[in-house]
């Protein structure tokens, strides 16, 4: 394999300083230019290979970033890239093994090279105040990926129980990730208030062909956490938390289930470090979750004690009390 991928890039930079600030835009674009060269040699005859190809590539990212002093800072990013993938031997001409003879792969020699297009972005604030009594801080990021001429599978089911998948290229396919949090702290002395959200979506899209019938499975995942931690000194520190998650999966082609989960949990904790070189910690967990018929309920704690100048350490554990 000799690739060779000469590239050209461009950077631009826009900075502006002040007594109490300071701020900065960056921009950065690169053109890639990919040589690629492959040679396969096989004692199959047709795993023989001598091929190449040229592909035209780009990418590029914008950064911003301000600081007010004592203040706040505050920073986003945005990015995109591309890049090629050309289908492997494997791929092409799938070696079988006998000892497989009910799960039975078949390669394509029709594939067709694979584009893929990513864009992220990310996105932060934060205060940085060391004289107020509140501290913040937030953050959104994400990632959308979209494929042209992904390769999938064409499943057919037997009646003998064999499953043949066969190579082949499917139009499009696209996922997307989110996540997102925010956090909101208060002091009063040596004692602490925080409220914490954690947040993440996910979805994709992914085709494929199932016993001769084209088949796209839309997925789509959501979950959200919010908790509230009190701290009283470093002596005790209690957790009360509750979270949501909800799990979705369809699919287009007649005769193919769809499937929906959603669960639900809320949690009590407690930590004590005392007395000195001993910490108690305990959290009593209700699970609900719509495919089950009752809740379940999880109660766990753990005694630690430290010695020899905090270097051993004992621990005892008591697993599903109830």
């Amino acid at each position: 394999l000799l690739e060779y991928s000469p590239s050209l890039s461009f950077s631009k930079g826009f900075y502006k300083w002040g007594d109490s600030y300071h701020r900065n835009l960056n921009l950065r674009g690169m053109l890639f230019g990919e040589l690629k060269s492959e040679k396969n040699q096989s004692s199959f005859i047709k795993r023989n290979l001598d091929r190449s190809f040229r592909f035209f590539r780009y990418n590029g990212n914008v950064n911003y970033q301000y600081n007010k002093r004592d203040k706040y800072n505050t920073y986003a990013s945005f990015g995109y890239f591309t890049n090629y993938e050309y289908p492997s031997v494997d791929q092409l001409y799938t070696i079988v093994d006998d000892i497989n003879a009910y799960d039975i792969r078949i390669g394509n020699p029709q594939l067709k090279n694979r584009q893929h297009h990513n864009f992220n972005f990310n996105a932060n604030f934060n205060t940085q105040n060391p004289k107020s009594a509140y501290s913040i801080n937030t953050n959104v990021s994400g990632n959308y990926n979209r494929s042209v001429n992904p390769v999938s599978d064409s499943i057919i089911n037997d009646p003998s129980g064999k499953r043949i998948s066969y190579f082949i290229n499917a139009d499009k396919s696209s996922n997307l990730g989110l996540n997102y949090s925010f956090n909101i702290s208060r002091r009063f002395k040596k004692n602490s208030l925080q409220l914490m959200y954690n947040g993440q979506f996910s979805a994709g899209r992914t085709p494929n062909y199932v016993d001769g019938i084209y088949n796209t499975s839309h997925t789509g995942n959501l979950s959200n956490q919010i908790t509230l931690q009190l701290s009283l000194g470093p002596v005790f520190i209690v957790n009360l938390g509750q979270s949501f998650q909800r799990y979705r999966t369809r699919q287009t082609a007649a005769g193919l289930t769809s499937f929906t989960n959603k669960s639900s949990t809320t949690k009590v904790g407690v930590v004590l470090n005392y007395p000195a070189n001993f910490t108690f910690s305990s959290t009593l967990d209700h699970v609900g979750n719509s495919n089950l018929d009752k809740p379940t309920v999880l109660w766990n704690s753990f005694l630690t004690y430290r010695f020899m100048k905090q270097q051993g350490e004992l621990k005892l554990s008591a697993m599903d009390i109830l």
